[in-house]
């Protein structure tokens, strides 16, 4: 399957999935597309253009997915990756022939149970699409469910997440069957996603315990911080925990990006003097004004 660049988004996010629905057929890797226009379809959030294809992959074999979307021409963009403070959850892969990105995921935040866990209850009321001509895998609608009410609850600031958050509460509450209630709730638990979920489950009438320790907690608080600030707050991080003879070294890579290391679609084009000039610059700003967030009573 190919495209061109001049391909709409929209067009484009339904054949990536269909194409990562495919090299998952042909590699022999289990795989469920989740949220974007599938999760519309179930009436579980507005219908919008995505800039990329979400894919939850069986963790297992992640691997062997990429390597088959890496010789049909997709690749991961180049530079360094910068801390989190969750564990890296998705590749994000590129071609530059297709407009929109494929983000593989190897399990999705909010849930804190293993990965392999969280996989099979999914996996398990998986629910068959059919997009130009091809079979896409989803979760279920109750999964469905649970997955964009995660996704909403990394970044509750956005308007676009509590609109999210509001179509699955009135989903669950009003649309509902009482087997798709139980399967939402049923994956929620054994996803271990109780804590995360507390007051969606709390406005619902459902029972939630406290399912998360705390240093699950305190991960997840942080990484729902906006971009700048968690980002700032990550570099701080890095230079207060490192030991104090490489504090001067991590000090440098908050501070400067090499040309090789700056983010970038084409590999195997620098960056121009001034172009990384304009990227360091752009940085700088955006760490002092978070740096000034962080100082201000």
């Amino acid at each position: 399957m190919t495209t061109d660049a001049a391909l709409a988004m929209g067009a484009a996010g339904v054949l990536a999935h269909s194409l990562v629905a495919r090299a998952a057929t042909d590699s022999g890797v289990r795989a469920l597309s989740i949220k974007g226009g599938f999760a519309a379809d179930f009436g579980l959030r507005d219908r919008r253009s995505s800039a990329d294809a979400d894919i939850l992959i069986d963790p297992n074999n992640i691997e062997r997915l990429c390597d088959q979307l890496g010789d049909r021409g997709w690749h991961t963009r180049a530079g360094r990756l910068p801390p989190t403070f969750i564990d890296l959850h998705s590749v994000t892969l590129i071609n530059d022939r297709w407009p929109c990105d494929l983000d593989i995921h190897r399990y999705f935040p909010g849930f804190f149970a293993p990965p392999e866990v969280v996989f099979e209850l999914l996996w398990e009321g998986r629910v068959v699409h059919r997009e130009t001509g091809i079979e896409v895998l989803t979760p279920s609608r109750a999964g469905m469910a649970v997955v964009v009410a995660l996704h909403a609850a990394r970044t509750p600031y956005l308007d676009k997440s509590r609109r999210d958050l509001e179509t699955v509460r009135d989903a669950v509450s009003l649309d509902f069957t009482r087997a798709e209630t139980a399967d939402f709730l049923a994956i929620v638990r054994g996803g271990r996603a109780q804590w995360v979920l507390e007051d969606l489950l709390t406005t619902l009438g459902l029972p939630a315990t406290d399912d998360a320790a705390a240093s699950e907690k305190q991960a997840w608080r942080r990484n729902q911080q906006r971009a700048s600030d968690k980002s700032a707050d990550l570099w701080i991080r890095e230079v207060a925990e490192a030991p104090l003879f490489r504090k001067p070294g991590v000090l440098l890579e908050v501070l400067w990006v090499p040309r090789e290391h700056i983010p970038r679609n084409d590999p195997n084009r620098l960056p121009t003097p001034r172009e990384a000039w304009r990227y360091q610059r752009s940085r700088w700003v955006r760490g002092a004004k978070a740096l000034l967030g962080f100082l201000r009573p």
